[in-house]
């Protein structure tokens, strides 16, 4: 069972083992013990949660919480898959809850989803003046107010154009001769590249 969630303003995570019990002789609703969910690319994509028994009792809802939006999936299979808009950062807060057909919460659990952090695959030149600098890369997000970028212990100014795979700054002139090889890092939301 899929369904499509909204964007976001702001790895993987692991969701503890709970079991509810269901009517009759349908075995218990019963999330994994230690589950991996995925980690989407900032610019959106599926994120998936494996559980058992999902689909044996057709009076149960599973509700998923993302984000303001709530998801039913009715009887789903052992994976729920839901999608989510674009994004950046950790820690977003999802909650998984089972109820009957009366409503009645049997069962709530919580975890994170995170974003993927952003990878530098190249830059543009940088003379010795300063200048006009791009990286290229993934996961950059999509709105430069969520970037920084550092050269070399120097913050690049005036970050624009920013897309999930390009963003452009203005490096100032530096203050002493440059080293000729320099770290250079971006940091999107709350995740720095390596």
């Amino acid at each position: 069972m899929s369904t499509t969630l909204p964007s976001s303003s702001s790895s993987s995570s692991s969701l503890t083992s709970a079991t509810a019990s269901t009517t009759g002789s349908t075995p218990p609703f019963r999330l994994l013990a230690s589950i991996v969910v995925s980690s989407p690319m900032t610019n959106g994509g599926a994120v998936s949660i494996s559980g058992q028994n999902f689909d044996h009792d057709s009076s149960i809802n599973i509700i998923l919480y993302y984000q303001g939006v709530n998801t039913i999936f009715n009887s789903a299979s052992s994976s729920l898959s839901f999608t989510v808009g674009e994004g950046v950062g950790t820690n977003h807060a999802v909650t998984l809850q089972v109820k009957n057909n009366t409503g009645h919460v049997l069962q709530s659990t919580s975890f994170f989803m995170s974003y993927q952090p952003p990878r530098i695959s190249s830059t543009s030149s940088l003379t010795y003046n300063g200048g006009s600098l791009t990286l290229y890369g993934v996961n950059f997000g999509g709105n430069p107010n969520n970037v920084t970028v550092n050269v070399g212990g120097v913050l690049c100014v005036n970050v624009r154009s920013a897309t999930h795979v390009a963003i452009s700054c203005t490096m100032p002139s530096p203050r002493s001769p440059p080293d000729p090889v320099v770290e250079v890092f971006i940091n999107v939301g709350n995740q720095r590249s390596a």
